[in-house]
Order: C-alpha cells, then sequence, then structure tokens
C-alpha cells in the first residue's frame, strides 16, 4: 500500500479539473469517484471506491451506474477505466471492453488492465441506490501527502 500513497491520495484543492461523486447512506459516506475529460468524446473514470465495511452491499454497482449515466449526460461515448487487476472482474460485469495494459505509476513491473464502456447504447435507467449519490462541488489533484 505505501508504494501506491501518492497514486491514490486525493486532496480537494482546486488544482485539477476532476468532478467528484460522493455516495452516501444516510450520513456515511461508503464510496466515491471521480470523471475526468480526456478528449475525442471519452471520460476516464480517475477513482472509483467502496469503503472496505461496505463492499458486496451494491455500492459499486450504484458508482459505476453512476458514473455511466454521467458519462453519457455530459454527451461523451465512452468511459475509459484503468483498473487495479483485481477490480477487472467487477468492471467487465458492468459491461467494460479490455482494450490494453498500461504500466503502474506507483509499483514497477505492475501492469494495470485498461477498459472502456461505451455509454451510448446503455440503459437510461440507474438503479435506486445511484438516487443517493449527491455531487460534490469541488475539484481535487492528487498529492503525496499521506492517506
Amino acid at each position: 500500500m505505501a508504494a501506491c500513497r501518492a497514486e491514490l491520495t486525493v486532496i480537494l484543492d482546486g488544482d485539477d479539473a476532476h468532478v467528484t461523486y460522493v455516495l452516501e447512506e444516510g450520513q456515511t459516506i461508503v464510496g466515491f469517484y471521480a470523471l475526468q475529460e480526456i478528449g475525442s468524446g471519452r471520460l476516464e473514470l480517475a477513482f472509483l471506491f467502496v469503503e472496505p465495511d461496505a463492499i458486496g452491499r451494491g455500492y459499486g454497482k450504484a458508482l459505476i451506474e453512476h458514473a455511466k449515466q454521467q458519462t453519457r449526460s455530459a454527451g461523451h461515448r465512452v468511459l475509459v477505466i484503468a483498473s487495479d487487476p483485481h477490480a477487472a472482474a467487477f468492471y467487465r460485469a458492468a459491461g467494460a471492453r479490455f482494450l490494453e495494459e498500461r504500466p503502474s505509476d506507483s509499483i514497477e513491473g505492475r501492469l494495470l488492465p485498461v477498459f472502456e464502456i461505451d455509454v451510448s447504447h446503455a440503459s437510461k435507467s440507474a438503479n435506486d441506490r445511484a438516487c443517493l449519490l449527491t455531487f460534490m462541488a469541488r475539484r481535487w489533484s492528487p498529492t503525496a501527502s499521506g492517506l
């Protein structure tokens, strides 16, 4: 985990153009994701995390479905995902298609699978949990400060 600390640290400081969405259950944040425009009708899923205690309860699915909906609503056709290898099955189940492998910025020799989801033909409806998502009107940038 220490090797990935800088790459996975999120600081809300206004220096970058990511849009961040937070999923709350009651008053508790259970997950979040961020989108970044990368051009050519594409957005990149910069982060998608669910609190470890909340994994397996449908929050990840709610987050990815909301991300697909937001990508489509913003007029983009494709959502690009540079995934952790352990999350590859999750993204495939969400309709992602494998594109390539990309070297990790954190761990030398580690390759990350890159996927894309064509959202132009995706269902217009999101599941009920996606309605709980709240827009966090902040910008953020990854820095080397602690997790």
